[in-house]
C-alpha cells in the first residue's frame, strides 16, 4: 500500500527568521509527494528568503495583503493543500525526527481516523526541558481535560483533510493562538473517535524563556478573552 502524502502548512507573521531552520528540519524527512505551503500574513518575504527557497522546490508560498490572523491563515492553507493529510506547523517549532514517516505508517494501519495525536519534545532556550508522551490509554483523561481547558497544540497532530473540512476548520473569530475550540468541535462531531493517540514523538516545541515573558504578558488578556468566547460558544461552565 502506498504511503499517503502530507501537506505541511505554516502561517507566518513576523516569523521569517525562523523559516529557514524549519524548512531545513522538514527537508531531512520530506517525502516525494509531500508539500510545504507558507502563508505570509500581511507581509512580504524578503529577497534573501526567496533566494533561499530556490533550493526547496516542494515549498510554495502565498502572500496575504492584509493581516487575517493565524486561524484564517491556517484555513486558507488547508484550502490550498493538495494532500489527504494536513499538518499545521508553527514557524518557530519543528518536526521531531522521523515524524512524517511515522505518521504515514500509523495512518496506513487505521481503518478510520480524524486526528492522529503524538507527543513532543520541549526545549527552553535550546535546552531539552521535557518530553511529553501520549498513549492511547491516555485518551479518556485527555478528553476529560478538554472539557475544562486546552491541553493540546496543533504541532503534535496530523489531520485527516476530509474530517477537517467537515468540522469547518479553525474558528476565524479567534485571532490569537487558541485551538481549544477546534478540539471541542471534533468531539461534538466524532465523539471519542475524534482522536487517535500514539506514543510517537511528532513535534519539537521551542520556548525562549526570558525573551518570551514580555510577549506573554501582552497576550494574557487576549488569551483570556479567547477562552471566555470558547466557553460561551460551547456552554462550558468556568470557575468565577
Amino acid at each position: 500500500m502506498a504511503k499517503p502524502a502530507i501537506s505541511i502548512l505554516t502561517p507566518s507573521k513576523g516569523m521569517e527568521h525562523h523559516l529557514p531552520g524549519l524548512i531545513k528540519n522538514i527537508d531531512t524527512q520530506i517525502g516525494p509527494h509531500d508539500e510545504v505551503i507558507l502563508y505570509f500574513d500581511g507581509e512580504r518575504p524578503t529577497n534573501k528568503f526567496l533566494s533561499f527557497l530556490v533550493g526547496y522546490p516542494y515549498v510554495r508560498y502565498i502572500i496575504g495583503e492584509t493581516n487575517i490572523g493565524p486561524a484564517a491563515g491556517r484555513n486558507l492553507l488547508a484550502r490550498e493543500a493538495r494532500n489527504p493529510i494536513l499538518r499545521f506547523q508553527d514557524a518557530d517549532d519543528q518536526l521531531a525526527p522521523y515524524s512524517l514517516d511515522q505518521a504515514r505508517t500509523l495512518i496506513n494501519q487505521l481503518d478510520e481516523w480524524h486526528i492522529l495525536v503524538g507527543g513532543q519534545l520541549m526545549y527552553r532556550n535550546r535546552v531539552l526541558s521535557r518530553i511529553g508522551i501520549r498513549k492511547e490509554s491516555d485518551k479518556k483523561a485527555m478528553i476529560d481535560a478538554l472539557a475544562r481547558q486546552n491541553t493540546m497544540v496543533v504541532n503534535v497532530c496530523y489531520f485527516n483533510a476530509e474530517s477537517f473540512n467537515t468540522v469547518g476548520g479553525f474558528d476565524e473569530n479567534i485571532r490569537f493562538e487558541e485551538d481549544w475550540d477546534l478540539w471541542l468541535r471534533y468531539l461534538n462531531k466524532f465523539g471519542d473517535e475524534a482522536f487517535t493517540l500514539t506514543d510517537r514523538l511528532f513535534g519539537i516545541y521551542n520556548t525562549y524563556g526570558e525573551d518570551d515573558k514580555h510577549k506573554l504578558h501582552i497576550r494574557a488578556d487576549v488569551r483570556k478573552s479567547n477562552r471566555e468566547y470558547i466557553a460561551e460558544k460551547h456552554q462550558i461552565k468556568t470557575e468565577t
